[in-house]
């Protein structure tokens, strides 16, 4: 156990100095709003600079203050006052980017736990449509976006909140959505849905984490010749519960595992072996049950293992990932001594000044607003001696890797930090080439590894 500790500190200690200062101060969008319940980061006027979309929400059915709007990136880390895009909710929750026309710009779906499912029009240049209805009008309390019938289209995934089942409304194309079928009526809680490919079968898997008072289970869902197929990654009639879940490579071995926060305020996973056989339930970290929440999972340091993000009341902190299935004793404040008025209730990920590190978003019910992540500009190549080349950039179809040594491995991550596509290769090879067709159009990273040496790129995919 030491040695391994001592292993991830030398490899942190490679990346940042003994006093390196990895976050800025807080930097405050709004100072007087009800909460900010979700947010998504996307260029929606065309700029060229990213944008912040929000739902706002007051806890108050109908309230005029149930909102959808945003913030204008105006560049140079500047941001518009709020601006409102609709008010036409009861109690809004939830806003995902979704083409729902295919007319290749990005609109809004929005969830509200009283109306169900709609979407607004992205018109482009900042301007949008009204809210337009979605088959779905039912209780629930939240959606995600994802292909879940492997058509090339995405779809959308409801949990409902009267019953506590998950519904799947299929998107048939040309901006027709069609309520599908309900697949699974769990009675219990659900906690998060996730959208991965654990089994690798390029198959989109579904990852559902449910919990009550009787049992806690993390299920995996396939859609196979037009019926949902499930299988238990976690089933137990004890507690801890099982809260939301996250997909990640904990051990480095090429695999998802899956990560869950828990009731007994430990983070805990589940290694994934290959062929759908998974590991019983295992620590991963454990706190002093503060009522920290488990937030997300990211590389915030950019030494290639994958952190914990945790908050609690008006702090931020994360713990180092080592990549051998364990974290590090290291907590690394994000927050410092900020005032954050109010207590945190959401918070998200994304490289807003596009440096290549992730920062820090968070809404508490009295302000919203960002850290700024210095990771990229502290870090420093573990050798100088191979330099990486990406090419071309932007690219359509196609990007090359140049190097002087042969390339063992790549990985590349979307803007929020997922990780979108990776490979290792048993004999580094000198002629690299990734296809790009499978990635949506958007700024993203490869972090390229070639013997000691490891540097990360950005690059556009047109």
């Amino acid at each position: 156990m030491k040695q391994k500790l001592l292993f991830a500190f030398i490899i942190s200690q490679a990346f940042f100095g003994a006093n390196a200062q990895q976050f800025g101060s807080r930097t405050v969008l709004n100072s007087s709003l009800h909460r900010h319940s979700s947010f998504v980061f996307h260029d929606i006027d065309d700029d060229g600079d990213i944008d912040i979309l929000a739902t706002t929400s007051t806890g108050t059915v109908s309230s005029s203050a149930n909102q959808v709007c945003w913030y204008k990136n105006l560049g140079n880390e500047t941001f518009s006052a709020r601006t409102m895009i609709s008010s036409a909710y009861e109690d809004v929750t939830t806003v995902r980017l979704l083409d729902v026309d295919e007319d290749g710009k990005k609109d809004l779906v929005i969830g509200d736990r009283e109306i169900g499912l709609s979407w607004i029009k992205n018109m482009g240049s900042g301007f949008f449509g009204t809210k337009q209805d979605l088959p779905y009008n039912s209780y629930l309390t939240t959606f995600e976006v994802g292909d879940m019938n492997n058509d090339g289209k995405e779809d959308i995934i409801v949990a409902q909140l009267n019953g506590d089942s998950l519904h799947f409304v299929r998107n048939t194309g040309n901006g027709t959505f069609v309520y599908d079928s309900m697949i699974y009526a769990i009675t219990d809680n659900i906690y998060s849905i996730a959208f991965g490919d654990l089994d690798q079968d390029q198959v989109t898997d579904l990852i559902v984490s449910t919990g009550g008072t009787t049992t806690q289970k993390i299920i995996k869902f396939e859609y196979v010749n037009n019926a949902f197929v499930q299988s238990f990654i976690y089933s137990s009639p004890t507690s801890p519960y099982v809260y939301q879940s996250f997909l990640y490579d904990v051990d480095n071995d090429g695999k998802d595992d899956v990560v869950t926060g828990s009731s007994d305020c430990g983070s805990y996973w589940f290694k994934n072996f290959g062929n759908n056989v998974y590991s019983g339930i295992t620590p991963l970290s454990m706190t002093n049950c503060n009522n920290y929440n488990f937030g997300h999972v990211a590389d915030l340091d950019l030494d290639g293992f994958q952190d914990l993000v945790y908050f609690r009341y008006g702090q931020i902190n994360y713990k180092n990932g080592t990549g051998i299935g364990e974290l590090s004793t290291t907590i690394t404040s994000i927050t410092g001594n900020s005032a954050i008025e109010g207590e945190i209730g959401r918070t998200n990920l994304f490289d807003i000044d596009e440096d290549g590190d992730l920062d820090v978003f968070y809404s508490t019910d009295n302000e919203f607003g960002w850290f700024m992540n210095n990771a990229s500009a502290l870090s420093t190549p573990e050798s100088e001696a191979v330099k990486f080349m990406v090419y071309p950039n932007p690219a359509t179809s196609e990007l090359n890797i140049v190097s002087i040594k042969a390339v063992d491995s790549y990985k590349i991550y979307d803007n929020a930090g997922k990780l979108v596509a990776n490979a290792t290769f048993s004999n580094a090879i000198t002629d690299c080439k990734i296809d790009l067709g499978q990635l949506s159009s958007g700024f993203y990273f490869i972090d390229i590894q070639s013997g000691s040496s490891r540097e990360i790129k950005k690059f556009v995919k047109n």
